[in-house]
């Protein structure tokens, strides 16, 4: 097949394997995608130590509140300014900005400051209007 798909073959050569392909299929696992509001920690749990960062609005350094984003109850509200921490990421919440922890324990963020442009997009960009 070899010699028919490339045109000759290689015989002083062993053959190789360079690629696998493998498909492997099993039963789906249950999965419950509705969460639950049980057994949660409280919010003050996830608090750790407050921090100054810069917060533009206020024209300088801000003592905020700080979290670990895992340890948020779902169903859990909170205002800005403030920094949610995780491995993967960090989330600043500005003055205005309100963050709810969903049943799926998604971060669902409100901007509250309407026509506001993000700092590092001056307000000529393409798709922001000014």
């Amino acid at each position: 097949e070899y010699a028919r798909l490339y045109g000759g073959t290689l015989p002083d050569y062993p053959i190789q394997a360079l690629n696998w392909r493998v498909l492997v299929a099993g039963p789906a696992p249950a999965i419950d995608v509705r969460g639950s509001l049980t057994g949660q920690p409280s919010l003050a749990a996830a608090q750790k130590p407050s921090r100054a960062i810069y917060v533009p609005g206020a024209g300088g350094f801000v003592d905020v509140p700080v979290f670990e984003r895992y340890l948020i109850p779902e169903g859990s509200t909170l205002q800005g300014p403030a920094v949610i921490e995780e491995a993967e990421a960090t989330t600043v919440l500005w003055s205005g900005d309100r963050l709810t922890v969903d049943r799926q324990r998604n971060l669902v963020i409100r901007i509250d400051v309407p026509g506001a442009v993000p700092a590092a997009l001056p307000a000529t960009a393409p798709g922001v209007e000014g």
